[in-house]
């Protein structure tokens, strides 16, 4: 299996907390993780997709995979803080890479989430070029596509959560009387997402996420028309859902724990190729059920002493 995207599917600052007084964090360690400095991602154990401390999608199909198929899992991610839809491209190849070494047998899931650094570029009034989108994303579709094996890469691809509304949290106090949008400012946070003064605009900058969920939902309609090895599913799942304080991380923007396990639940839902929880829950019961009435069988043919 295999995590692209951005800093959510990196778990950036999920073992932090907005609600929590203990957690500091200070700016210049935001403003350096937003820079590209990976030490507070949490890929292996938080993020929604690999991580191994929460009922992630890894832990999720691992479970299935072994008791339906007798199978092992393992999770490649990629997903990088700051990273664009430009760079899933490299993302890609990363993984075309590691299928290619021979130490797995296929490539069973990806879960695909990029946009939110997009829109708060600034390259245009909406974010990165719509075309640069589009064909970013296609790009490294078509690298999952050529990585040989018989059976479809199955690619879950989420739209981009609904940015602007974090800025409901501007107010939030955090530390030595820093609030979350002292925060935003001094970091140089997604001001073009989350700078609105009124009602309108916000509204303005909704519309802009949505239409850049539009482009991805319409890179995917396109890749799936030239690549039939792929089977992909697009879900806007996530811009659909509202989050409250205890939600978010301490700098205010990115899920912590709570939020992280949320969006596994959520998306595993979306995806259409692996039953949810409660159906593998029920696929090892009859399996063990099976196995004892076959114990139980050769026992009573056993004779007695």
């Amino acid at each position: 299996m295999a995590a692209m995207g951005d800093s959510i599917s990196a778990a950036l600052f999920a073992g932090t907390s907005l609600d929590d007084s203990t957690a500091t964090v200070t700016v210049d360690e935001v403003t350096a993780s937003w820079r590209g400095w990976s030490f507070f991602e949490r890929k292996d154990t938080l993020s929604w997709s690999s991580g191994k401390d929460i009922n992630s999608h890894y832990m999720r199909l691992r479970d299935y995979l072994k008791s339906t198929e007798g199978l092992e899992l393992e999770v490649i991610n990629t997903a990088a803080t700051g990273n664009r839809a430009e760079d899933l491209l490299g993302q890609a190849r990363q993984v075309a890479d590691a299928m290619r070494s021979g130490e797995y047998r296929a490539l069973k899931y990806v879960t695909l989430m990029v946009g939110a650094n997009d829109v708060c570029s600034g390259e245009t009034a909406e974010g990165t070029p719509s075309g640069v989108m589009r064909g970013s994303i296609k790009a490294a579709l078509a690298v999952l596509a050529a990585v040989p094996q018989q059976e479809p890469v199955r690619v879950l691809v989420s739209g981009i959560p609904n940015v602007p509304t974090v800025s409901s949290f501007r107010n939030e106090g955090i530390m030595l009387g820093l609030t979350c949008g002292g925060l935003w400012v001094r970091a140089g946070i997604c001001d073009g997402m989350l700078g609105w003064s009124n009602e309108s605009e916000l509204h303005q900058r909704v519309d802009i996420v949505r239409g850049r969920n539009d482009v991805i939902k319409q890179a995917v309609a396109e890749a799936a028309l030239e690549n039939p090895n792929l089977k992909l599913h697009y879900t806007e799942r996530i811009f659909n859902q509202t989050y409250v304080t205890t939600d978010m991380a301490v700098d205010c923007f990115h899920p912590n724990e709570r939020s992280q396990r949320r969006i596994a639940e959520e998306l595993w839902k979306e995806q259409v190729w692996f039953p949810p929880t409660e159906e593998v829950q029920t696929v090892n019961g009859q399996r063990l059920q099976a196995a004892g009435e076959r114990v139980g069988g050769m026992l009573g043919s056993l004779p007695s002493f």
